[in-house]
């Protein structure tokens, strides 16, 4: 709710989808702004642990559309809701993409940051020129200080810098 409050440009994933009537408990994707940088990060009921940050040209109504492919698996004909915007779930998943799969999902995303277990530190994942992921570690005060000295607003994507999502749950 707080980042509810916070970020005035957001959308839940489920919108649109048969799962739609239980946003109360579904991922959110939150758009951060130049002037929309959320700072009570401190604060005991936001945590940063399990969410994701997505840099990306896309706006938020086309990352939604882009992540939505991905909620539902099916295995054996019966469909499972597959929680990839856990950050753990993601990370371990990434790790066993085919170059196809990565590709599909990092399709327009230019970086995913997702919180190290320990410390104050992100991992940032890319895809490198071979089409396989890297990573690298990202301070989490550089991380935020390179959002607010780079974000546009979606009616700037045209424009050379990038805008960078945040999503959670």
């Amino acid at each position: 709710m707080l980042l509810q409050q916070e970020y005035k440009s957001q959308v839940s994933l489920f919108k649109d989808t048969s799962d739609e009537g239980i946003w109360d408990v579904a991922p959110w994707i939150f758009e951060i702004g130049e002037n929309n940088l959320y700072k009570k990060w401190e604060d005991p009921n936001v945590s940063l642990k399990r969410c994701l940050i997505f840099e990306t040209k896309m706006n938020l109504q086309d990352v939604k559309t882009h992540l939505q492919q991905f909620i539902y698996k099916k295995i054996d004909g019966v469909t499972f809701f597959n929680r990839f915007w856990d950050a753990k779930i993601l990370k371990q998943q990434i790790e066993r993409f085919e170059t196809d799969e990565l590709l599909n999902f990092f399709d327009d995303i230019d970086a995913i940051y997702m919180k190290e277990e320990s410390g104050m530190q992100f991992l940032k994942i890319v895809i490198d020129k071979r089409n396989r992921h890297s990573k690298q570690l990202v301070g989490e005060e550089t991380l935020f200080t390179q959002i607010k000295g780079e974000v546009v607003t979606t009616a700037e994507t045209d424009s050379k810098k990038q805008t960078r999502k945040f999503f959670t749950e």
